[in-house]
């Protein structure tokens, strides 16, 4: 397995504080995504509940009880359709640059990510498009390794760890030249992703409220080089250890190299930041379509 350390140079303390049992981006929501919910419950359930009582006649000894209930159900059912009404027209902060990326979204603790592989200079490169969904900066950690086959085995290429950091609400891309043996040019292969994601400064404003499927927890961050090093996690064999239920299919190109040195270096590139204004791509200088 190879480990691969990439960063913008953004300075991030060391220090974290200490993190909640429980957040809604640990299950992959958002306070607007959560409170969608919980409105469409409200008003489903408001509407089926005025539906039943008002439709039925109240027992004269729960006369009161029954018109308790009916004016609840009257006053829940607007309220709730005002609320959706409310949260639906409120826009994002921020532009959706991962919506047109053609690969559907995933991600981890605010970060979310679209994945693909492409043939660049006569190598394959694993491309991992990112988008940090709070104000800000992020301290990211992704794994990757090729999913086992129906015979419980791995095909023999190269597991990944990638380590960066993802300024505030920033979208860019970090690509990870691999070795593809001949064998697997041209083939479908589906990958494990894991992915860890740590704010030292905390989460701060949510900026972009859409998420997607949550990516496997990776267990472990590097963002402290002096306590843990990718070389060191690489070592461990740690990846193999993870729990993994996020998978990503890639077509794998074809006449790229198939040995792993000498090789291209990791390129990241970020390509917007909250800092930004208008919506540019600094790396290809031209305007992006949001």
């Amino acid at each position: 397995m190879r480990a691969i350390h990439g960063s913008l140079g953004h300075n991030v303390s060391a220090g974290f504080g200490r993190a909640l049992p429980f957040s809604f981006d640990s299950l992959g929501l958002s306070m607007r995504t959560f409170a969608s919910i919980s409105l469409s419950v409200l008003l489903v359930a408001s509407a089926l509940l005025g539906l039943i009582v008002w439709l039925s006649p109240i027992n004269p000894g729960e006369a009161a009880f029954g018109w308790s209930i009916r004016i609840a159900a009257a006053v829940i059912f607007p309220a709730s359709l005002i609320g959706l009404v409310v949260l639906a027209s409120r826009p994002e902060k921020v532009p959706d640059f991962l919506a047109e990326l053609p690969k559907p979204r995933m991600g981890r603790g605010g970060v979310l990510f679209v994945i693909d592989c492409a043939a660049r200079d006569g190598w394959a490169w694993i491309d991992i498009h990112y988008q940090n969904r709070f104000a800000n900066p992020a301290v990211v950690t992704v794994g990757f390794i090729p999913s086992q086959n129906f015979l419980m085995k791995r095909n023999e290429i190269d597991s990944v760890a990638v380590h960066s950091v993802c300024g505030p609400a920033a979208f860019g891309v970090v690509r990870v030249p691999i070795a593809i043996k001949q064998e697997y040019q041209g083939n479908s292969q589906s990958f494990d992703v894991a992915s860890q994601a740590d704010y030292p400064n905390g989460h701060g404003e949510c900026l972009r409220n859409v998420v997607g499927p949550e990516i496997s927890a990776l267990g472990f961050s590097a963002f402290n080089s002096n306590a843990v090093t990718l070389a060191k996690i690489a070592l461990t064999g740690h990846l193999k250890s993870i729990r993994w239920q996020s998978r990503v299919k890639l077509l794998l190109p074809q006449g790229v190299a198939e040995a792993t040195s000498p090789e291209p270096k990791l390129v990241h590139e970020e390509r917007w930041t909250l800092a930004d204004s208008p919506a540019t791509d600094k790396t290809a200088g031209r305007e992006l379509r949001v």
